[in-house]
């Protein structure tokens, strides 16, 4: 007796006695061939070689593809492998468990082990799939154990793989492969798990404002804390997204958004293009926009910066902080303490008792926009807030701006970018 899975799941119908079925139980072979809707299958099985496997004792589980599945398959590659018993009995011992699995266990997820010594992959929602194949109709009872249809025929060769393995086989996902790698997160992405990865595809890292993904490759911490945002602890699947809601990410203390509308379902502003990929140690979701954690501002990554507090003294002195925390995007030529430790005695104190010269001073190190390291390799000069021209140079590996040494680059906040540098900027 086939069951729907819904039905089951909800609780509305129960599995079926063996005595309430009448008289003795065929075993799967004959029940395959009874049904009529297991043409292919049963050929395939005889042509393997597996009728008296598939006839004993057992208990067996079997995810039994349909004529409907096999018809999925394109017809030479279906020709080919029944002609090949060994491949063709590789293939089907892959749909086998030793043992009895009901609509319970797989259910719970997890995996399985099959009879071709590779494990298979059980996800639930308001559907069940076992290595992305739907499961149609459950508990089919049989004198030797119990038989799943399901929707399409299982590939050894696409046997469950992990989230970074699953990215990394796949053209387009190889700059968040890259991405991953150069932030030191492969392992994470191989590990137990459950996680959930949205993953963006080589579109959404193009998308990036110029400068952006190769300042972040760049910075491998900075590039982890953005592909952490894009991790969630546990299995998040579509169902859970479409609701709305908040799920806290491994990035500490930073949360994404779902939600679920009539033009699509969203995590934060990036759309998902495809849901619920299952893998050995999660699921992935396709999105089509990189997720960008919430980022402190200028003067609040400056603060928590070490070596900036004449800085951000003077930022205060000056009146800015206030546009420096909200305004922009800047560019800021930041100079750390030693940089204002350097400037002529008296000097630096007589600035700082006039606020107005102050924020002359401030702001000729501010340039409006954002300018990452590649920007500024290509720059003469640029316009400061204040209408004077600050000058580029480089010598040998080194980039100067009037001369003073950027000896940081890159620090990427909310609202700009911080480039260190080793002297105060002094306007005419």
């Amino acid at each position: 007796m086939k069951q729907s899975l819904l039905l089951l799941a909800s609780g509305l119908l129960a599995a079926a006695p063996a005595a309430a079925q009448g008289g003795s139980q065929p075993d799967i072979v004959d029940a395959l061939v009874a049904d009529g809707n297991y043409t292919t299958l049963v050929a395939a099985v005889q042509a393997a070689g597996l009728v008296n496997d598939l006839k004993g004792p057992g208990p067996l589980t079997v995810f039994a593809p349909d004529d409907a599945a096999f018809a999925k398959v394109p017809a030479a590659r279906l020709n080919a492998l029944i002609a090949n018993p060994e491949a063709l009995k590789g293939v089907l011992l892959y749909h086998v468990v030793g043992g009895e699995l009901l609509a319970a266990d797989v259910l719970m997820g997890g995996d399985a082990t099959t009879l071709a010594e590779k494990d298979v992959t059980f996800t639930a929602n308001q559907e069940a799939f076992v290595n992305g194949a739907k499961i149609t109709a459950v508990d089919w009872k049989v004198a030797n154990g119990v038989i799943h249809t399901i929707d399409n025929v299982l590939n050894p060769a696409q046997a469950p793989i992990d989230i970074f393995d699953a990215v990394a086989g796949q053209p387009n996902f190889t700059t968040l492969k890259t991405a991953i790698e150069v932030a030191g997160l492969k392992d994470a992405l191989k590990g137990d798990g459950p996680l959930t990865l949205f993953a963006p595809t080589n579109r959404a890292f193009e998308k990036l404002p110029a400068g952006v993904l190769q300042s972040l490759l760049a910075n491998p911490t900075q590039l982890a804390d953005v592909l952490l945002y894009h991790v969630v602890g546990g299995e998040v699947l579509s169902p859970q997204v479409v609701a709305g809601g908040t799920s806290p990410t491994l990035l500490a203390n930073e949360n994404v958004i779902f939600n679920g509308t009539p033009l699509g379902a969203f995590v934060d502003d990036a759309r998902i293009l495809v849901v619920d990929i299952p893998v050995q140690n999660g699921v992935i979701h396709v999105i089509d926009a990189v997720l960008t954690p919430p980022s402190p501002n200028l003067v609040e990554m400056l603060v928590a910066l070490p070596d900036f507090d004449t800085l951000v003294t003077a930022v205060g002195i000056a009146g800015l902080g206030d546009t420096l925390a909200n305004g922009g995007p800047f560019t800021v030529f930041a100079p750390a303490d030693f940089a204002f430790d350097a400037v002529r005695q008296g000097s630096l104190e007589a600035l700082l008792a006039s606020p107005t010269e102050l924020a002359k001073v401030l702001q000729y190190h501010v340039i409006a926009g954002e300018f990452f390291a590649a920007d500024v390799l290509g720059l003469n000069s640029a316009s400061t807030l204040i209408g004077q021209d600050v000058t580029f140079s480089v010598q040998g590996p080194d980039v100067f701006v009037n001369g003073n040494k950027i000896i940081g680059f890159d620090v990427v906040v909310g609202n700009g970018v911080i480039h260190f540098i080793d002297g105060v900027l002094f306007p005419q």
